[in-house]
């Protein structure tokens, strides 16, 4: 716990550097990490404690009281974010190279995601910069800058790896040379060019689980990264849901997707019978796909940055439709957004958003304010979340939303395991919420 007394100095500290017109990380609670055995097998890395416990030296660069975010300024070096993701149950950034997570109080007695406090702290991992992050519904996985994978959380499918300890990072055996990786319910995938799409934890091409329940026994699993067989060359966007999977070339007008098939997410009426299980179909009126997504039981692709279309369960109105009219489809719906432009897309447990030059849009399920707008209940019809204008990056978890605007990043929708880096759980919130300990204000 803090003393009073440290806590005088960080308000102090805070208060100073607010009129100078940055929030920064006082010394004495700066995110921090350290390393457990540098000789480990499988990387163990230990993440830091709510109070500094288990080590007091940040990585490399060090976050200190005259730091803050870029592109906003003041007297010292200012940390950009390049990344940002959120989960099922935590929110993670890459900041001056780092991976920075906050969310994920204990689930089942542990620590899903390593994590015991709700606030940022930095999850060190044995190469110094992290070029890939993602983070799925209880574990997140990081791809170095020496294309190595190392992941922490919920291990019950194996998708962090073989008999890994919760709280610490693991590597994943036997993949090397991955450039990015991708987080879903129960499974880790890398891409690794040259080589194809690996994957790991649950196989997808098996039964499919419980999408409402955080483990189904008898699965097949595998620890050890596997080819999805059927996806052809290197592909650039990847989406896992919990039960299936998809993949894309960036630019190409195929998308291959593998998996449970239940609500038609896969793209088909029947899925085909062969051992890989994985369908190719062609996607859009431009054929140039240019973003992916996935939710437990839904697909969405965007055309040539315009226009966007969706498959699978229709539930919350995910396909822009109302669900009583559409309950699901096999075939592509177009999502009539407010926007002739669209970035980057993301999808939640029922939400989706897509980045415009107008900003953050949602739509979907709305029942922890995930869209960023006062509902009467799910809409179907994509808004803009107000205040988002300038965003730069954004991600959905599954309750809830962040995005990078203007240089602060801000969080709204379920908060009740610190995903929003309020510092504390809370009911959560509409109103996109500045996350605490990392950086500036305007």
């Amino acid at each position: 716990m803090v003393r009073s007394s440290t806590i005088s100095i960080i308000l102090a500290a805070v208060a100073w550097w607010w009129a100078a017109g940055c929030i920064v990380f006082p010394d004495s609670d700066s995110p921090q990490g350290k390393v457990l055995d540098a000789d480990a097998g499988d990387s163990a890395v230990e993440v830091s404690a709510p109070d500094g416990e288990g080590g007091d030296t940040p990585p490399d660069g060090d976050v200190t009281s005259d730091t803050c975010l870029c592109p906003l300024t003041c007297e010292g070096p200012c940390l950009e974010v390049t990344a940002l993701t959120a989960g099922g149950h935590a929110s993670c950034v890459v900041m001056a190279g780092k991976p920075v997570c906050w969310g994920s109080r204990q689930l089942g007695g542990e620590p899903s995601l390593g994590l015991g406090p709700t606030g940022p702290r930095w999850v060190a991992i044995p190469h110094p910069t992290a070029a890939s992050i993602s983070t799925g519904d209880r574990h997140t996985c990081v791809a170095d800058g020496a294309g190595e994978v190392h992941c922490w959380g919920n291990n019950s499918y194996r998708q962090v790896t073989g008999n890994g300890a919760r709280g610490v990072t693991h590597g994943v055996p036997n993949l090397q040379g991955a450039s990015t990786v991708h987080g879903g319910g129960h499974s880790s995938c890398a891409v690794v060019p040259g080589t194809g799409l690996l994957c790991w934890g649950l196989l997808l091409q098996g039964a499919a689980p419980d999408p409402e329940k955080p483990f189904t026994p008898g699965l097949p699993t595998t620890f050890i990264p596997e080819p999805v067989a059927g996806v052809a060359g290197d592909v650039d966007l990847v989406a896992l849901g919990t039960g299936h999977g998809c993949a894309a070339v960036m630019g190409q007008p195929e998308v291959y997707c593998w998996g449970s098939n239940a609500h038609g997410q896969l793209g088909v009426v029947e899925p085909p019978e062969s051992a890989e299980g994985v369908v190719t179909r062609p996607f859009g009126v431009e054929g140039q796909i240019t973003a992916l997504a996935a939710s437990p039981e839904a697909t969405c692709a965007v055309d040539a940055g315009i226009s966007i279309a969706c498959w699978g369960s229709n539930r919350d109105g995910l396909l822009g439709v109302a669900p009583s009219a559409m309950p699901e489809s096999s075939e592509a719906t177009v999502v009539a957004a407010p926007t002739s432009a669209v970035s980057a897309l993301d999808m939640g447990d029922h939400h989706a958003c897509v980045l415009s030059p107008q900003g953050v849009v949602c739509w979907g399920g709305n029942d922890d304010c995930q869209l960023g707008f006062l509902t009467a209940g799910a809409t179907w019809t994509p808004q803009t979340v107000e205040g988002t204008a300038g965003t730069t990056l954004m991600a959905t978890g599954g309750r809830h939303t962040c995005a990078m605007v203007e240089g602060r990043v801000v969080c709204w929708g379920a908060d009740d395991d610190g995903q929003l880096g309020k510092g504390t759980y809370s009911d959560g919130g509409c109103v996109p919420h500045e996350v605490g300990g990392l950086g500036a204000s305007p």
